[in-house]
Parts: C-alpha cells; sequence; structure tokens
C-alpha cells in the first residue's frame, strides 16, 4: 500500500498488471464458467443459422423424397344432366357419364424419380455433416485466437511487472545518487511503454473476446475461462492424409449431388415416352322407355407430334454434367488446401522449435544475467533495454508461431474433414 500511495502521490500510473488483475479476479468470482474447446464447439453448433438451414434443406428433401417415385393420381369425371329424364320422360336430372382415368408411367421414369430423390436426401444429409464441420472449425480457430490473445495480455502483464522492477530499482539506484536521473527516467519509459503494450493486449482480446461470445450467443457479460489446448505435434504422411477425402463431407455431398442429377437425366429420357392413360367408363341411357347401363375400358397415350422433350434431357444432362465437374473441382480444391497446410505445419514447427532453441531460451537467460548485473552496477542501462525488449519480443514472437501452427493444424484437419479434436493418426 506505501508503494501504491507512493505512484500515486508522483503521478504514476497504476500498473495495468494490477489493474487487470483486479478485474479478472472479479470477473471470476462473477462467472465461474470454463469453456474447453469441445463445450465452444458443441454451443456454437447448437446456437448455428448455417446448420439450421441445412437441416431445413434435409427436411425438404426429405419430403420431396416421401413424394417421389409413386404413379400420379387418377382423375374422376361425373356429369349430369336431364337428356336420360327427359327420354324417360320423367324430366329429372341423373348422372349420366362417369369415367376414371389412371395415368400409367412406363419407361422407368418413377424409379429414377425415386433413386434422384434418394440421392438428394443423401446430400441434404451430407450438407447437414458439412456445416457443422465448417461450424466447429471456425468454433475451433476463434477459441485458438483468444487463446493467443489470452497468452500476449499474460505475457504484457509479465513485462509490465518486470517494467516495474526496473523502474523501482532505478529510483532506488537514483536517490543514493548512484545513476543519473535521466537513466531512471529512461527506465520509467520503459514502464510506460510496458503499460501501453498490456492495454493494447487487452483491448485486442476484448475484440476478439465479443467475436467469440457472438458466435456462441453468449450474453455480454461474460468473462469466461479457456482451459484446453491444441497439442502440436507432427501429422502423418501427407498421402495418407489424401486418402482420407473420400469420406470428406463436401466431397461426399458433391458425390450425391452427382448421382441425383444423373437419376434426373434418366428420369427425363424415360419422359420421352409418353405415360398410358387408363380409362374406365360408365354411361347411363335410355332403350325402349327403360333406363341402360354401358360400360367401357379405354386406352390413351399423348402422341409426341409437336415437342419429344429433348431438351429437357440435353438440359438435365448438363446439369448433371455441372455437378460431376462441380465434384472434380471440389477435390482438387482439397487436395491443394492439404498438401499447402501440410507444408506450411512442418515449417511453422521446424521454426517453432528453432526459436525456442536459439533465441528465446537465450534471451531469457541474458536478460535475467542482465538484471543482476544491473543491480550490481556492473551492466549499463542500454544493455539491460536491449535484452528487455528481447526477451519479450522473444515471447511474443513464440506466441505468434504456436498460433499460425494451430491454425495450420486446424486447416489441415478441416482440408481432410476431421473434426478439430479427432486425431489424424
Amino acid at each position: 500500500m506505501q508503494h501504491l500511495a507512493k505512484c500515486i502521490c508522483k503521478g504514476r500510473r497504476l500498473p495495468w498488471a494490477l489493474i487487470t488483475a483486479l478485474m479478472l479476479v472479479t470477473a471470476a468470482r462473477v462467472y465461474a464458467g470454463s469453456w474447453t474447446l469441445q463445450k465452444s464447439i458443441e454451443r456454437a453448433q447448437s446456437v448455428s443459422p448455417v446448420i439450421e438451414r441445412e437441416k431445413a434443406a434435409l427436411v425438404s428433401e426429405q419430403g420431396k423424397y416421401e413424394q417421389s417415385g409413386v404413379w400420379p393420381n387418377p382423375s374422376l369425371s361425373v356429369s349430369a344432366g336431364d337428356t336420360l329424364g327427359q327420354e324417360l320422360q320423367t324430366n329429372d336430372i341423373r348422372v349420366q357419364n362417369v369415367q376414371l382415368m389412371q395415368p400409367i408411367p412406363i419407361g422407368g421414369r418413377t424409379a429414377a424419380d425415386a433413386e434422384a430423390a434418394e440421392q438428394a436426401v443423401s446430400a441434404a444429409r451430407s450438407g447437414v455433416t458439412g456445416a457443422s464441420l465448417s461450424v466447429a472449425h471456425e468454433a475451433a480457430r476463434l477459441y485458438q485466437r483468444l487463446q493467443h490473445a489470452q497468452a500476449r495480455m499474460a505475457i504484457a502483464q509479465r513485462q509490465t511487472e518486470q517494467a516495474d522492477r526496473f523502474d523501482n530499482i532505478a529510483q532506488k539506484r537514483s536517490e543514493s545518487g548512484d545513476i543519473a536521473m535521466r537513466e531512471a527516467s529512461r527506465l520509467s519509459v520503459l514502464a510506460a511503454q510496458a503499460d501501453a503494450t498490456l492495454s493494447d493486449a487487452s483491448r485486442h482480446r476484448a475484440t476478439v473476446l465479443e467475436r467469440f461470445r457472438n458466435l456462441l450467443d453468449l450474453s455480454g457479460g461474460e468473462d469466461p475461462e479457456f482451459e484446453t489446448t491444441l497439442a502440436i505435434s507432427e501429422p502423418p504422411r501427407l498421402s495418407d492424409l489424401k486418402s482420407r477425402l473420400a469420406s470428406h463431407p463436401e466431397l461426399r455431398q458433391a458425390r450425391q449431388e452427382t448421382e441425383s442429377a444423373r437419376a434426373r437425366a434418366r428420369e427425363a429420357n424415360a419422359s420421352r415416352i409418353p405415360d398410358l392413360n387408363l380409362t374406365f367408363s360408365h354411361k347411363r341411357f335410355a332403350l325402349r322407355g327403360e333406363e341402360e347401363n354401358a360400360y367401357a375400358v379405354g386406352l390413351g397415350v399423348e402422341v409426341p407430334l409437336w415437342t419429344t422433350y429433348g431438351g429437357r434431357e440435353a438440359a438435365a444432362r448438363g446439369r448433371a454434367e455441372q455437378a460431376n465437374q462441380a465434384h472434380r473441382e471440389g477435390r482438387r480444391e482439397l487436395e491443394r488446401q492439404i498438401a499447402t497446410a501440410y507444408e506450411s505445419l512442418g515449417r511453422l514447427m521446424t521454426r517453432l522449435e528453432r526459436h525456442e532453441e536459439q533465441i528465446l531460451e537465450p534471451s531469457r537467460k541474458v536478460v535475467e544475467q542482465s538484471e543482476q548485473g544491473y543491480r550490481a552496477g556492473n551492466v549499463t542501462l542500454t544493455e539491460l533495454i536491449d535484452a528487455t525488449n528481447a526477451v519479450w519480443q522473444a515471447e511474443r514472437k513464440r506466441a505468434d508461431l504456436l498460433l499460425e501452427a494451430r491454425l495450420a493444424k486446424l486447416e489441415l484437419k478441416e482440408a481432410a474433414g476431421l473434426a478439430p479434436g479427432e486425431s489424424m493418426q
């Protein structure tokens, strides 16, 4: 408290580390909920309008499937009049003719219709799976970005604490006359810069957290904790990942849409054969003053005089070819994404390992030695500042490389059709 009062009296700003720590402790007491990666994914999927839209499309296709592959409904016509009444001299109105007509599809049109509808249902079901996978990876990417923002904020907090410690040392040495006031002022500037870095990190985390809340449809006051860390491990062989593409939801949907379009082309071809119209008729008439009944069975067929429906078949075959090419293009694009993400992940893992061994660990040792030397008066202020800036730059770079590697791993999994938490082995 004495140090706090001293800082206020001297016009110095309160350390951002202290302010932020108090805010986080207060928020933790009010909102104690923690979010794992899997919990975040499940929440995002449960509130996603994209998934609900695909589910609605599935319901639509299921309704079409229920009506597919069946014969057209029969038609019934009834005529009434006074003709029969006049002939029988009763002058009443009676039913005179009844006709029932049933179209009979031939040529396999109904079977092709049922097959097309069934494949469309399967494609819509794959669309739901693909949307779920996409939302899962969107949540996972945002989760990793939020963890990265928290890591950068933690680094900035430690940087601020160290800068304040250096500032206290400089103030004591300045008061004792060991160093000039100019050197103490330079360390005060270093502390102010650390405070500004923490402020920037805090704002960035708030921005990413707001995006996370929007994706998961969380209330604005929540400040959840994040526990899961995505491990960075060596991926399997590139050929093994590409072999998984056959079961990728996006390609499975494209393949089923192609089969559905081909079935529609077969339906259009079968539709060029006209349906048979089977007719049953009943007629009432007067004969020698008595009412009589006559029955007849007829068979009718459309005469393709003006059109043979060839254009409809050509259009259906064109749509089938479009769907097939879209499937080929989708597979080629996913193979490219897998190769790019695979190469990027490998480079980042190597870069991260070298950074930790060759830059981060040595810089930590250097700043520790520099601090001890500065306390003893054996290290200049410039050397201390350079060592301090180098270590925190290395810490931030490590956090950035970790984020890039984790995002590359998620991209590789998504391209291979794997969920964020699913093993690639």
